[in-house]
């Protein structure tokens, strides 16, 4: 699967829920619960942003510093994103 430019699949809604994400996939019935920052990512994995812009546009939004490596927690979210099979292939 290719992550270059992520994209979600459209038969996911979104709902906060409090302080957390309700992800509800209507294919299966099953319901994923992320915390904001993912639920960020999530928006932003719409097919025209690639990892870094994703990334630039976290460490913007966040005001995050330049020294700060977000490739980490950004591919760990991806790649949950992935094995929760909420991602176009």
């Amino acid at each position: 699967m290719s992550t270059n430019n992520p994209l979600r699949k459209e038969n996911i809604s979104a709902r906060k829920m409090g302080e957390e994400w309700m992800l509800y996939n209507s294919d299966d019935e099953s319901v994923h619960v992320i915390n904001s920052t993912a639920e960020f990512v999530w928006r932003l994995c719409d097919g025209s942003n690639s990892l870094d812009e994703i990334k630039q546009e976290i460490a913007k939004t966040y005001n995050i510093s330049d020294s700060t490596d977000l490739n980490k927690d950004v591919d760990a979210i991806i790649n949950q994103f992935q094995e929760l099979g909420i991602l176009n292939s």
